[in-house]
């Protein structure tokens, strides 16, 4: 495998209504003479038909399991017609729409209202670092639904046990979430689908974000970030789904070639606007912490209680930060040579300011995180760091995104994250 992304089989943009239908352009949604339907309208309301067929044949085979037929018009809607605001060009050129200030009822058709607008956020949260079980943490997320959304997941995986997916092969998982539409929820004010993805449904979102989750052996730190994480995002009304990357041999572990492959892998899901790449023991404190895709690239964390609530140092880029998908691209994605703890993030920072791209630094409360009490061994330092350091320009053109090999051994969707298990080794 080449380390390249495969072609999008799913890209949830916003939902198709009345008004969103008289924005688009006449190429996408217009009539010919005399009232005519274009082709591509017609194909348009093929498509939809042809989604409802499955979903009703679908529920009829599969009556154990209790299918949302609005939501999988809407997912189906959003995968066939409409884009959200793409950021291959600076953010300060996207013109958006003005956001309807509502945070409750049915689809108005309006973007997401910004963060300063949406009224139920917490400025400072409780939160409850103590060992929990993954089945406690599902429990407070998805209430009465939790058995119906392990269900869906359940399907989700028969899905991915099929021969022609148990393969290393990007290019057989053409069409996977396109096929998980069938199986989509509705969950509160959000449609769900397997694996954690999630989506406003009385709003369109501002933003698409990917949290990449860099991993190995930390089942006790997991489910005491989804219990926090998960819903924060909700609260902040995003579009968003978990990607947790499995590193599953005994070599050293190497965060940057994970952020890597959640990076390429995340992108075969959806065309993610930006990606937040999260260490899986740092929990945001406060909802006013914008993970969305506004001024990144962004270190999110300006202080931990760690290190009693400051950075380590005034270059430090590591923890939890943003950046978009044209950003990751430029800065050909992260170090694939930092074996064991440290440096891959400070070569980061380094990458980013080699191509003269401003890195925002966050201040004060609002972007406090607290530190999950470790209960693993840590990676062990990385004695060549330094001298890796050193040597970075010489290096980052041809290593990161156009050099990266694995063997992608399986992907797992959970009811609250994908889970993409890796087989990385030394180039």
């Amino acid at each position: 495998m080449d380390g390249r992304p495969i072609p999008l089989v799913w890209h949830a943009g916003p939902e198709l209504t009345s008004t969103a239908r008289r924005s688009q352009s006449p190429s996408a949604w217009s009539v010919g003479p005399l009232g005519h339907w274009s082709p591509k309208t017609i194909f348009t309301v093929v498509t939809a038909f042809v989604v409802a067929t499955t979903t009703f044949a679908f529920y009829f085979v599969n009556d154990s399991v209790a299918v949302d037929f609005s939501t999988t018009v809407v997912w189906a809607f959003n995968y066939r017609n409409v884009s959200a605001p793409a950021l291959d060009k600076p953010l300060a050129a996207i013109n958006l729409p003005r956001a309807k200030t509502t945070t409750s009822g049915n689809d108005t058709g309006g973007y997401c209202p910004p963060l300063k607008n949406i009224s139920n956020l917490n400025k400072s949260n409780v939160l409850h670092l103590e060992e929990t079980s993954m089945d406690t943490t599902e429990s407070l997320v998805f209430g009465d639904m939790k058995d119906k959304i392990l269900h869906l997941v359940e399907g989700g995986n028969r899905h991915l046990r099929a021969p022609s997916l148990q393969t290393t092969s990007t290019s057989s998982y053409d069409g996977l979430l396109d096929s998980l539409i069938p199986l989509g929820a509705t969950v509160g004010n959000y449609s769900y689908l397997p694996g954690g993805h999630w989506r406003p449904r009385h709003c369109t979102p501002r933003w698409k974000v990917a949290i990449i989750i860099p991993y190995r052996h930390r089942e006790y730190h997991l489910p005491i970030l989804l219990r926090h994480l998960v819903p924060m995002l909700k609260r902040q009304l995003l579009q968003f789904a978990i990607y947790v990357v499995n590193q599953e041999n005994d070599l050293p572990f190497n965060r940057a070639t994970l952020m890597n492959v959640g990076f390429l892998e995340s992108l075969n899901f959806s065309k993610w606007d930006c990606f937040v790449l999260h260490d899986v023991d740092h929990v945001p404190l406060s909802d006013l912490n914008n993970y969305g895709c506004t001024n990144m690239p962004k270190r999110m964390l300006s202080g931990s209680d760690r290190w009693n609530n400051k950075i380590p140092y005034r270059t430090f880029f590591g923890a939890v930060t943003g950046m978009t998908r044209e950003n990751i691209r430029t800065i050909n994605g992260f170090p694939n040579v930092y074996w064991g703890w440290g440096g891959e993030d400070d070569e980061i920072w380094r990458r980013v300011r080699a191509h003269h791209i401003r890195i925002i630094k966050t201040k004060g409360p609002t972007h406090f995180y607290k530190v999950i009490a470790h209960h693993h061994d840590s990676a062990p330092k990385n004695k060549d760091r330094k001298k890796l350091l050193r040597t970075f320009k010489s290096r980052f053109n041809h290593d990161g995104l156009n050099n990266i090999k694995y063997a992608r051994l399986r992907i797992e969707l959970h009811a609250l994250y994908t889970n993409i298990s890796v087989d990385i080794q030394k180039l």
